[in-house]
């Protein structure tokens, strides 16, 4: 993509490059980037050339002289790094971009500028080049007349802008499949709010912040009067709030209320109104409150109590009967469904006991629920139920009602906790008559024998529990289980070990590992197999996980439908939600198991034929709809469906459920449909927004406290990037605008200082030297001498996350830390004598009175080794303790006024000031401080002797610095040494 722009000047008008009115932010501001690099350059024309393949979705539209003037141009013939700038002005190496054309905007082109970025973020100069800004001058510019590296920030911008495209569109493709649902939130978002507000009693005079004017409508400079204020309350709670206003001023209590009011543009919202009295050092009453949008709550509140109602009603047209007791044992409440399977019409709320409702089981199913034989009055379930106070789930039969009729019941039990003190205060039961479910099992278990495909059961150690005729026959020889003592891998190996199995090769070592492979996949739940017989014949062997986990393994003859049956049921029962296929008629001809669980189908659901009309039919009765409402409901979903080839919506379920539904028309007429579950991911897209907007409350909190601080603030985050500043920390540095911005990387921060001189060193071993301080928890304190003579004293201290924050302020030369500091700079720990730093500092003062005041000054470098090593040849350096003693007869050999250094192991410095030019004075120091090095050192026990070598260098007007006084006398010292016998060298310079 080609963005190419003029300078709009009397000559070139036409060739200005207009950005559409529905490009996106993104393009714009790559426009307004290349304008801003005209200007600087002081270029009549500019160019961005973006990688193949990158476009924008606003659309740029090209003409006049601009896009004509870069229409041929050849960006093959640009060679440029990211990160790279470059100002070519050769009338040869121009014409390369233009091939065939000499003449641009009337004139010859005398400079082009190139740019070159990527669209990396985070470091926008450490990738391959994505993209370049070409910038045309037609008068001849050379690096005297600009800064270059001014022009690199146009570039970084210039990727950034396309990073930031790149994540907005794959934001906004996330963001449309809930663009419905968001717009309203977003709308709610944004009206959303808290105001303030003033009164003063004595006066009546009110003060209304902006949003509180906002939230009545009115401009943000409204002031009304208290009967305006009162007015605006609705007639009906309007009493309500001149007493609390009144209670306020006569008691100085405050209020906390809810209120209908009337904003000036006839809305009727409801607001929480808040005060709070307070009182000035002279007495005077001031009330102080807030007021807060809260008709989205009320409204809430409402439907809140609408679902209430309509979980109510829901519960009673369950099937399932539910009795609701407290821990005394008294029904507080119930549904029809459970006076019917009690066959008890005279359950009354808060007057029944459980004792009451009759439902006796057999002593031995009693037993067993306590697990244990114990004497009942009677062997009431219910009561039994209340006494453990447990979560239960079992299956019985029981005699119910007057006449005892027996019924099988499916029970389960929950008890109630207190969250305040963690006890019992009653018990949630739920009974479901099973009795015709339990007559209908008894057939299927008949039916399990009939069935001509292969099926067996295992339990969750792999022990067979059942298998029915086809199944032996085909795997066991026609045996039954015996005793537990089958298990699945035996199955599996007996029929390789016949040769039943075709593609199993016969080595003992693929076989066991073929076993044990589908051994794993029986039990981990996988759909099914498809192996080749021995007699050709294709057999698909499936495994199920049972709710009760057992694995249940069937086989089924599908020679003729191998490949697009064994495929499509892969397909379904892997699909990680809900999937039904229905053919034209739209009559269910596949439907995988997490469909199932979805919508609550059962087996006797499966087997009258389910239709899609049928189906959406179970689901929106499921959410409590009935009659009417529930016809409109399905024939609006059934003609949903049929509008579009792709339809995708979503379902909100009584309980806040969230599922996402999709449907696909099939070529042949038929109808794919998805359903998931995607409650999850609405809860955390909430949390998120949330999270968001509290992000965004303390961070502004945090940016004001910031801006009344003395102090200079820099907020990093982990990546070193800058998050928040306040403007004192720009004061104080002095930055140009636009150097400070979000995200900026420190780095990017210290070379622009380094480029105008206000930092000295090497950026990047400061940086890395302050992040391993950082993330060893330390608060590290720094010093910088700006070009203008101002030191800055700075603090950081790390943050949890790994980010950092900086505290910056200006300092005297003669501040205790920063003198403290720097002596910690100067001192070698070791020693306590100065270090080389020190030692140059003093050098190049020494030095500036030698060229002032003439005369000379002189610097001996030492070099001190044990002599057992010297004498074979080796040279080894004292240890610490060595050290110490060095520099201290150092110290007591020369005078007050000289300093001792310590360059490294075994080496030391001594700067003279003043020495007189007499060689023969000098060499008497230089012997006295080698009498008293060479005096033996106790080391381990152990008295050693010291060999010492010493080059002295008298320093004359002549010398230009002072660290090539100290190379000089460092080589004097090593001729000295490798001279052997002679221990001093003086040498002029």
């Amino acid at each position: 993509m080609v963005l190419a722009y003029s300078d709009g000047s009397a000559s070139a008008q036409a060739g200005e490059v207009a950005v559409s009115p529905d490009a996106d932010p993104c393009a714009i501001g790559l426009e307004r980037t290349l304008k801003a690099a005209m200007r600087l350059a002081g270029c009549e024309a500019g160019a961005v050339f973006l990688r193949e393949g990158e476009y924008f979705s606003a659309k740029l539209a090209q003409s006049g002289k601009a896009a004509q003037l870069f229409s041929d141009f050849d960006l093959s013939a640009v060679s440029i790094e990211a990160g790279e700038t470059r100002l070519v002005n050769e009338s040869a190496e121009i014409a390369r971009f233009f091939p065939g054309r000499d003449e641009m905007q009337g004139s010859n082109a005398q400079t082009v500028f190139l740019i070159g970025f990527n669209a990396t973020a985070d470091n926008p100069w450490k990738a391959a080049t994505e993209g370049v800004i070409v910038l045309i001058s037609k008068t001849k510019k050379t690096s005297d007349n600009l800064d270059l590296s001014l022009l690199l920030d146009f570039g970084a911008i210039a990727g950034s802008l396309v990073q930031t495209r790149r994540k907005t569109s794959k934001a906004l493709e996330t963001l449309e499949r809930s663009e419905k649902q968001t717009e309203h939130f977003d709308y709610v978002t944004e009206l959303a709010g808290v105001g303030g507000w003033e009164i003063e009693p004595a006066t009546q005079k009110i003060f209304w912040t902006e949003q509180t004017c906002r939230i009545h409508d009115r401009p943000t400079d409204y002031s009304p009067s208290l009967q305006e204020w009162f007015d605006m309350c609705d007639p009906a709670y309007r009493k309500s709030l001149q007493t609390a206003f009144r209670e306020a001023v006569a008691s100085g209590t405050g209020w906390k209320i809810d209120l209908p009011i009337q904003t000036a543009t006839g809305r009727r919202i409801w607001v929480a109104s808040i005060c709070q009295p307070v009182f000035g050092d002279d007495g005077e009453l001031l009330l102080v409150g807030s007021i807060m949008d809260v008709s989205a709550r009320r409204a809430a509140e409402t439907e809140i109590d609408r679902s209430q109602r309509l979980y109510r009603s829901t519960l009673n047209a369950l099937s399932e009967g539910i009795l609701v007791v407290d821990g005394e044992g008294i029904v507080r409440w119930h549904n029809a469904a459970a006076e019917t399977i009690f066959e008890c019409p005279t359950i009354y709320a808060e007057m029944t006991h459980l004792e009451d409702v009759p439902c006796l089981v057999e002593p031995a199913d009693m037993h067993a629920l306590f697990d244990q034989e114990r004497a009942y009055d009677d062997y009431n379930l219910l009561s039994g139920l209340l006494i453990l106070k447990q979560s239960k789930s079992l299956t019985l039969q029981a005699k119910v009602g007057e006449d005892q009729t027996r019924k099988w019941l499916r029970c389960r039990s929950e008890p109630l906790i207190s969250r305040e003190d963690k006890k019992f205060v009653g018990l949630v039961i739920s009974v479901e008559d099973i009795t015709a479910k339990k007559r209908s099992e008894d057939i299927l278990n008949e039916a399990f024998e009939a069935i001509p495909n292969g099926i067996a059961v295992f339990d969750q150690d792999d022990r067979m529990v059942m298998a029915n005729g086809a199944y032996r026959v085909a795997f066991m020889d026609g045996k039954l289980p015996s005793g537990g003592a089958e298990t699945y891998r035996d199955v599996l190996s007996r029929n390789l070990a016949s040769g039943r199995i075709a593609d199993v090769e016969h080595n003992d070592a693929v076989r066991e590992a073929w076993v044990e492979d589908r051994a794993s996949d029986f039990f981990g739940g996988s759909v099914s197999h498809i192996d080749r017989l021995d007699d050709c014949r294709w057999l698909q062997t499936s495994s199920m996980i049972t709710p009760s986990s057992y694995r249940a393994d069937f086989f089924a003859d599908v020679t003729e439908l191998k490949t697009q049956g064994a495929v499509l049921e892969a397909v379904f029962e892997n699909f990680p939600g809900g999937v039904a296929l229905f053919d034209a008629r739209r009559n269910l001809t596949l439907i995988n198991t997490g469909m199932k669980e979805l919508l609550g189908i059962d087996d006797n659901f499966m087997r009258s034929g389910p239709t899609l009309r049928s189906m959406v039919a179970r689901n929106a009765s499921r959410e409590g709809l009935t009659g009417d409402a529930l016809d409109a409901a399905v024939a609006k979903t059934i003609d949903r469906f049929a509008q579009s080839e792709v339809v995708t919506y979503e379902r909100v379920l009584s309980d806040g459920t969230v599922h996402e539904i999709k449907a696909i028309s099939l070529p042949d007429g038929g109808l794919l449909t998805t359903l998931d579950d995607i409650s999850l991911r609405k809860q955390l897209e909430q949390q998120l927004r949330d999270n968001a907007r509290r992000a965004k409350k303390k961070s502004a909190e945090l940016e004001a406290t910031f801006a009344n601080m003395k102090q200079g603030v820099s907020v990093f985050d982990s990546e070193g990037c800058l998050q928040i500043w306040n403007q004192r920390y720009i004061d104080i540095f002095s930055k140009p605008d636009g150097e400070v911005r979000h995200g900026v990387a420190i780095q990017t921060l210290l070379d622009a200082e380094k480029l105008r001189g206000d930092f000295e060193g090497d950026v990047e071993a400061h940086i890395a030297q302050l992040r391993q301080r950082l993330q060893a928890g330390e608060t590290v304190r720094s010093y910088f001498k700006l070009k203008t003579g101002t030191l800055i004293g700075t603090i950081h201290a790390p943050m949890p996350g790994g980010g950092w924050i900086g505290t910056h302020d200006e300092i005297a030369e003669d501040d205790k830390d920063y003198k403290a500091f720097r002596r910690s700079r100067q001192t070698d720990p070791q020693t306590k004598v100065a270090n080389q730093a020190y030692l140059l500092e003093d050098m190049e003062l020494a030095l500036d009175s030698v060229r002032l005041n003439g005369g000379s000054c002189g610097v001996m470098v030492i070099s001190v080794g044990f002599a057992h090593y010297y004498a074979l040849g080796e040279h080894m350096a004292p240890c610490d303790q060595t050290n110490q003693i060095i520099a201290r007869r150092l110290r007591e050999a020369v005078r007050p006024m000289d300093l001792v250094a310590r360059l490294d192991d075994g080496r030391f410095a001594v700067l003279f000031p003043t020495l007189r030019n007499d060689d023969g004075a000098v060499r008497k120091m230089a012997e006295r401080i080698m009498s008293l090095l060479r005096e033996p050192v106790v080391v381990s026990g152990q008295k050693t002797l010291l060999t010492v070598h010493l080059g002295l260098v008298r320093l004359t007007d002549r010398v230009e610095t002072s660290e090539q006084a100290l190379q000089k006398a460092q080589t004097t010292v090593d001729f000295a040494s490798v001279k052997g016998s002679v221990s001093l060298a003086v040498d002029l310079i």
